[in-house]
């Protein structure tokens, strides 16, 4: 269900070496059958019209599904960057506004920073538009502080299905 948040915050751990030498207690250990579902949601979808700087309308290629108001988007760097070259990433993050009944146009809140070129062949057409990910979740594992983690250990049966994992990891 999608009205339903699970908001898993591991906070400040300060580990103990002579009780925990591993660290394995920044976070969650989960052992045997895991089952995690958020609700479900097109995860990303290829985008059917080039999006340009300032465009604050996207069309996506095929509908989408669970996608609501104030969701977040990502829009990836889609320039061809030769090698040894700068590489400033033109990344868009925005959030939906609307999105039409057949979902596959998505009015943004504010305008798009960069184009998103997608890839030319070589005599310059577009040939593959770059994909525009959904990153909202429901249910969401993150982190408070420096550092947290999520281990499956010991022979564990897991299915994760529309679960957002932010900033987790045992090493900075």
């Amino acid at each position: 269900r999608s009205d339903v948040i699970a908001d898993i915050l591991f906070t400040e751990h300060r580990p103990d070496s002579a009780f925990d030498p591993d660290a394995w207690g920044g976070g969650a250990v989960l052992l045997g059958t895991t089952m995690i579902y958020g609700a479900a949601k097109t995860p990303f979808v290829r985008l059917a019209k080039k999006p340009r700087k300032g465009d604050a309308t996207i069309w996506l290629a095929t509908p989408v599904a669970g996608w609501q108001p104030g969701d977040l988007l990502y829009l990836p760097d889609s320039r061809q960057l030769r090698p040894n070259k700068p590489r400033d990433s033109q990344r868009d993050y925005a959030h939906v506004k609307l999105i039409s009944d057949d979902g596959s146009i998505v009015t943004l809140e504010t305008p798009l920073v960069f184009d998103h070129p997608g890839w030319k062949n070589r005599v310059g057409e577009v040939n593959l538009l770059p994909h525009v990910a959904n990153l909202t979740r429901n249910v969401v594992f993150r982190v408070g502080h420096d550092q947290a983690h999520v281990i499956f250990h010991d022979h564990c049966t897991v299915d994760i299905n529309h679960v957002r994992f932010e900033h987790l990891g045992r090493t900075r």
